[in-house]
C-alpha cells in the first residue's frame, strides 16, 4: 500500500536551470520535474546536478516549450524543430544541445508512463520558490525502475537502484 508522501526539501537550483524552469511556467507549460531533482524533494541526502523535465506530448504544449525556449534557436541534428521533437515519443533534447553546458534534459515520454495520469497525482515542490510539479513517490519508484531496466551504464544503474531502495524506505 502507498501512503501520500509528501515533498520536503526545498531545492536550489542553478541560475541557467532556474531560467528554464521560470520560462516553462511564464509559458504555461505541462511538465514534471524528475529524476534526482524530484527525489531529493523527498530525500535529503540525494544530491544531483542537472535537471531533468518530463512534458505533455501534446501539440499545443510542445509549442509552448518552444516558445519558452525561443532565445536558445534550438534545432535537432535531423533539422526537425523543437515542437517536432517534443511530439515524438521518447525523445531526448539536452538543453542547450552542447554537452559543456548542458544544464536540463527534457523528455517527450518515458515508456509505460502516462503524462497526464502521472501530472494528476504528482505534488508541489518548491524549487528556489518556485512551484512546480514532482511525480509521486510511487511513481518516481515506477520512473526508476524503467530506468534501472533500461541504462546502458553500470553508475546509473547502480544509482537508479539506490534510489528505488531510498524511496521505498519512505513508504515502510
Amino acid at each position: 500500500m502507498w501512503v501520500n508522501v509528501l515533498p520536503v526539501n526545498q531545492l536550489t537550483l542553478r541560475e541557467s536551470q532556474l531560467r528554464v524552469l521560470r520560462a516553462l511556467i511564464r509559458n504555461k507549460v505541462s511538465f514534471l520535474v524528475i529524476g534526482g531533482q524530484a527525489i531529493a524533494c523527498y530525500l535529503a541526502k540525494r544530491t544531483t546536478n542537472d535537471l531533468d523535465i518530463l512534458l505533455s506530448r501534446s501539440s499545443s504544449n510542445a509549442r509552448k516549450v518552444e516558445h519558452a525556449l525561443q532565445a536558445t534557436k534550438w534545432r535537432s541534428a535531423q533539422g526537425l524543430m523543437l515542437h517536432q521533437m517534443l511530439t515524438q515519443q521518447n525523445k531526448l533534447i539536452e538543453y542547450p544541445d552542447t554537452k559543456e553546458l548542458k544544464e536540463v534534459d527534457l523528455l517527450s515520454s518515458i515508456d509505460a508512463i502516462d503524462f497526464k495520469e502521472t501530472y494528476e497525482r504528482s505534488k508541489i515542490a518548491t524549487i528556489n520558490n518556485l512551484q512546480v510539479h514532482v511525480p509521486s513517490v510511487a511513481d518516481l519508484i515506477r520512473m526508476k525502475e524503467i530506468s534501472a531496466k533500461s541504462s546502458n551504464s553500470n553508475s546509473k544503474k547502480e544509482q537508479d537502484l539506490i534510489d528505488i531502495s531510498d524511496l521505498k524506505s519512505l513508504m515502510e
